[in-house]
């Protein structure tokens, strides 16, 4: 699970610079996908899941 402001002026919180969007975390998590998005805040919730997983000793796809 990431929590994640949203890329927009809310005081108090990180300078935007510093901040991503969803977009930009789904490039920085490939092999993941997003399972559930809650943007009903000033932050985002992002809920991923692999695209993979091992079990014992094999590869299955989820």
């Amino acid at each position: 699970m990431v929590a994640e402001w949203k890329k927009i002026e809310t005081p108090p919180s990180p300078p935007i610079e510093e901040r991503i969007t969803v977009e930009e975390l789904m490039k920085m998590s490939p092999g993941f996908e997003l399972m559930k998005l809650d943007e009903s805040l000033p932050y985002y919730i992002a809920v991923l899941r692999p695209l993979k997983f091992l079990i014992m000793g094999s590869t299955e796809t989820l």
